[in-house]
């Protein structure tokens, strides 16, 4: 075997792929396997290596048998096939001798699934993406950084992938970095002063051509871990580096930032992506639709505006409308969507709702992960609990519109922050990877399905 990153990039892509065919399961294949990567030793040991030792013991308590066939469709028989964790790797003297920890942080993290070809073009963010192409094409620094706004559900991290993608392709190191994970990196550096293990951390995002930060209000008032994340921004950009951000507010609204985040900020471009007008609305369901393998010229148009005045409030809304056409469109067959037609697919849902309780949300997406309803509403920090803890508190948030208040109280007397955190992290992961929505409409159809 040659043992060179393109050897292990093919290996990973492969394992990828039988997975993903195997578990089918978009929800377990995202939050367990996705980040995975094969390092080729010798012809001998090859080393799977995932994000944590919780993730290998799920999968093998849950999924040997998927795993042994994985393992004999891509890798050598005579190998000898070894998952592992990511930090008891870097820690392996044979690790070190084919990927060292460097290499290792300079893989991106960009979701390749997410590109422009799928990113629809309208009024409303015509000048964000024209910006985009113009730093993507440009053989220099022309403006950073470009700091993208708009409210939720409106593309943002679709357009920061897409971004990420381009450049990639150009042959540069690029970083996306979510609030959540730079954090949850970061904070026990800080609440141990572990100096060191902070300048490590700022090195390793000093190494990139290419920075995208996502949700940078996220960061507001978290003095010390904005102390880092300027450090890391102020030296990009006296490098001349290409430093990209997305925000819910213009610069001069976020509230919690020093002055001089301000002033950086300010000093590049700052576009807006507006709230996108009825025409808008009207391109992108049609989009979406036929993403869905729906025929749009199979619908008229007072069906498309109704669907447009009741789920106006954001692209999302969007997608949730069609994830319901598509739920009933085996029940509709070839018939015309007339506006009729689509209303009563639509009458149905608040009858349905009122028999849907939290309790039957939460026993749902417990039975879908092996679990207890007590599993999900104690305290437990297990990996699985807590990923399907915090789909349940998005879904009834989702489902019943439920206060952050109702359901933390639901779930024990949790506060209205941890809540709120929550269902940020789903709605993040969920713009990460499309596939995560495909896994939630199952959970959602289990759940609206009344017998």
């Amino acid at each position: 075997m040659n043992m060179n990153n393109n050897t292990n990039q093919l290996y990973t892509k492969n394992l990828l792929i039988e997975f993903e065919k195997e578990l089918n399961d978009q929800l377990i294949f995202s939050s367990f396997i996705s980040d995975i990567n094969v390092h080729v030793i010798n012809e001998n040991l090859i080393y799977v290596v995932l994000s944590s030792k919780e993730s290998i013991n799920y999968l093998k308590t849950k999924y040997s048998k998927i795993l042994e066939t994985v393992n004999q469709r891509v890798f050598n028989k005579k190998a000898k096939v070894i998952y592992i964790d990511k930090i008891t790797f870097r820690k392996s003297p044979t690790a070190d001798n084919t990927l060292s920890i460097q290499e290792l942080s300079k893989k991106s993290n960009i979701k390749l699934n997410l590109l422009f070809s799928d990113y629809i073009l309208a009024s409303f963010n015509e000048n964000a993406i024209k910006a985009s192409k113009k730093i993507i094409n440009s053989n220099e620094i022309v403006f950073s950084p470009l700091f993208i706004y708009s409210s939720s559900g409106l593309g943002k991290t679709h357009l920061l992938h897409a971004i990420g993608n381009k450049f990639m392709e150009k042959n540069k190191k690029v970083c996306y970095i979510n609030p959540e994970s730079f954090t949850k990196k970061i904070v026990p550096f800080l609440m141990d002063n572990n100096q060191e293990k902070i300048n490590k951390m700022v090195d390793k995002y000093k190494s990139f051509d290419i920075l995208i930060f996502d949700d940078i209000q996220m960061y507001a008032g978290k003095s010390s871990t904005l102390s880092v994340l300027f450090n890391i921004i102020n030296y990009n950009l006296n490098e001349n580096n290409q430093i990209i951000i997305a925000s819910d507010k213009e610069p001069e609204l976020l509230g919690g930032f020093e002055e001089r985040f301000i002033t950086r900020f300010q000093g590049g471009l700052t576009l807006e992506i507006k709230q996108p007008s009825f025409e808008d609305m009207i391109k992108i369901l049609k989009h979406k639709l036929s993403s869905n393998n729906i025929d749009s010229n199979n619908w008229e148009d007072e069906a498309l505006k109704f669907i447009v005045r009741n789920h106006s409030s954001s692209i999302r809304s969007i997608e949730g409308a069609v994830n319901r056409i598509k739920f009933y469109e085996d029940e509709i067959g070839n018939i015309k969507y007339t506006q009729k037609v689509v209303s009563k697919i639509f009458s149905t849902l608040k009858q349905e709702k009122e028999n849907i309780t939290k309790e039957r949300i939460v026993d749902i997406v417990a039975k879908y992960y092996s679990l207890t309803r007590t599993d999900l509403q104690n305290k437990s920090r297990r990996k699985d609990i807590v990923l399907g803890r915090h789909i349940s508190m998005w879904l009834i948030r989702d489902i019943l519109g439920s206060t952050y208040k109702e359901i933390g109280a639901f779930f024990n007397g949790k506060d209205h922050s941890t809540v709120l955190v929550a269902i940020e992290k789903i709605d993040t992961k969920m713009k990460m990877n499309d596939s995560i929505k495909s896994a939630l409409k199952k959970l959602k159809q289990k759940i609206e399905y009344i017998d």
